[in-house]
């Protein structure tokens, strides 16, 4: 997987334009990829980086582009609301350390909120070729049909937080991924408008959790998925 140094420096350009316009994250993608695909938002007299064509004279041929963040469809809530996630959680380990023993803590609270909101989770589901991920890697859950993996960062650097998501696609671990602030200042607001600017390339789906419980889908198609009490505050939230 690669990341934002694969766009070239218009489509750069324009990813700063439309975010300083106020454009979402997920409508940003989208226009990025019909540009590509030579749709309404392409550029006149090219034919965009979807496919292959005839080069303009002096230009060196058009060329597949990787698939852009935000391109897929979300995950479907075809689950029980109020229902509970399958399969074997992950337990900490009796010489676990602490920030071990929250992570986990954490990352299964995420998933028995998201089967209560009504999405089908399976416990740490073995990864196949299907997936598209890293076989070598477990992600924390199975989110309906697709991998989903948990980070709760600890750092109050939203460029820090985007490098943690940014990591797991690279890795190839999941690209649908569930982000927990409760151990974090950095805001919901923040990292999506960090993301408008700087998106993450292979990014098929984000939730975001505030430290209050609401949960969020980010991208693709901002929603409000649930916001019920947060039942687990670790000690090192809030700082």
């Amino acid at each position: 997987m690669r990341g934002i140094e694969t766009f070239d420096a218009d489509e750069r350009e324009f990813i700063e334009q439309q975010a300083q316009g106020g454009m979402r994250y997920a409508d940003i993608v989208r226009a990025l990829e019909e540009r590509r695909h030579g749709g309404a938002g392409a550029t006149r007299g090219q034919s965009g980086a979807g496919g292959s064509g005839p080069a303009a004279p002096g230009q060196p041929p058009t060329t597949q582009a990787p698939a852009l963040s935000g391109a897929a469809q979300p995950t479907p809530r075809d689950g029980v609301i109020g229902g509970k996630p399958t399969g074997t959680p992950e337990m900490p380990g009796p010489r676990d350390k602490r920030d071990k023993q929250e992570s986990i803590a954490i990352q299964n609270e995420f998933g028995g909120a998201m089967a209560t909101a009504g999405y089908r989770v399976e416990w740490q589901a073995l990864p196949s070729e299907e997936d598209g991920t890293n076989t070598d890697k477990r992600p924390e859950m199975r989110l309906g049909d697709q991998l989903a993996d948990v980070t709760a960062p600890m750092s109050d650097n939203v460029d820090q937080v985007r490098k943690l998501i940014s990591r797991k696609i690279q890795e190839r671990q999941a690209f649908r991924i569930m982000v927990d602030m409760v151990r974090t200042q950095v805001t919901r607001e923040q990292l999506t408008t960090l993301l408008a600017r700087k998106p993450i390339e292979g990014l098929q789906e984000l939730f975001v959790r505030e430290q209050g419980g609401a949960i969020h889908r980010v991208l693709p198609d901002p929603e409000l998925i649930a916001a019920p009490p947060r039942a687990f505050l670790p000690s090192a939230a809030p700082r």
